[in-house]
């Protein structure tokens, strides 16, 4: 089948675009792209967005040069820090700053750039906000049509060790999520692991797994079934014991299948340690 192509060997989109907004988890969500995602040829993005407060004194003062001022030294103490870890050139860390709400300005910077992947880490440090962090998450993937790494607490791995993908056998074959699997499998030591939600009519199960084989990639697939009333449980039970693996998730697999995956996923604690990507 030959090499598969790595993130660095590819054309058209270069940059990935890391979220600083959601700064609790940042140094992880930067160590993980700098060592699975980063190659000769692509820049990274550093977001943040600052908004001036609309009650008390905020009314009165022009916060907004002191808000700007301290995001944009968050963002060049974090740029300084990657040049000095990493040993990476300054030229490929382009910091953003945006006035305002953080998911109009994401959809312009993916609209005027060629962007490949965003990433963001979920972790939170304060007391009781994970649903709200992970509300603002979910407004990305459902607002911004890209790949959205979400990163877990403390997840900087550089190697993945798997990937499981959940399917709806009853939709089309998704070759957009091949393209972006197919950039990510020099990261992989292991095959994709394809779970099919069992439709009840099992020719269709049939039907889907011969097209998925007949891919040019289907050598690289491993299939499994599971009973979609017991879906949660299989993923849960496949990706235990090591947060290096990750779960895959295709938008386009229906809104009623995504909605539920999205439920399970963020409402069960033990999926807040597993690393998700949404294309």
């Amino acid at each position: 089948m030959g090499d598969l192509k790595k993130y660095d060997q590819l054309q058209g989109a270069k940059e990935i675009l890391i979220l600083a907004d959601f700064f609790d988890g940042l140094w992880d969500a930067v160590t993980f792209t700098v060592k699975v995602l980063f190659g000769e040829g692509i820049t990274f993005k550093l977001l943040e967005t600052y908004q001036k407060p609309r009650t008390g004194q905020s009314l009165l003062l022009d916060l907004d040069p002191i808000l700007q001022n301290i995001a944009l030294q968050e963002l060049m103490a974090l740029k300084k820090k990657m040049v000095s870890r990493f040993k990476l050139p300054g030229n490929k860390i382009d910091l953003i700053l945006f006035n305002g709400n953080l998911i109009p300005n994401l959809r312009h910077e993916v609209s005027q750039n060629n962007i490949l992947c965003v990433v963001v880490n979920s972790h939170s440090t304060c007391t009781g906000s994970f649903t709200f962090q992970i509300f603002k998450i979910w407004r990305i993937v459902r607002k911004v049509s890209l790949p959205v790494f979400i990163l877990p607490v403390k997840f900087s791995e550089t190697i993945i060790f798997k990937m499981l993908y959940s399917v709806n056998p009853s939709k089309e074959l998704n070759e957009n999520v091949f393209n972006e699997l197919e950039k990510l499998f020099h990261t992989v030591n292991n095959r994709l692991h394809i779970l099919f939600a069992k439709h009840k009519d099992s020719a269709k199960n049939e039907q889907a797994e011969i097209k998925y084989r007949n891919h040019p990639l289907g050598s690289k697939f491993i299939f499994h079934y599971v009973n979609k009333s017991a879906l949660i449980q299989e993923i849960q039970r496949k990706m235990e014991g090591l947060n290096r693996n990750l779960l895959v998730i295709d938008r386009l697999q229906g809104p009623g299948y995504l909605e539920y995956i999205r439920s399970c996923i963020f409402g069960h604690p033990k999926f807040r340690e597993i690393p998700v990507l949404f294309i």
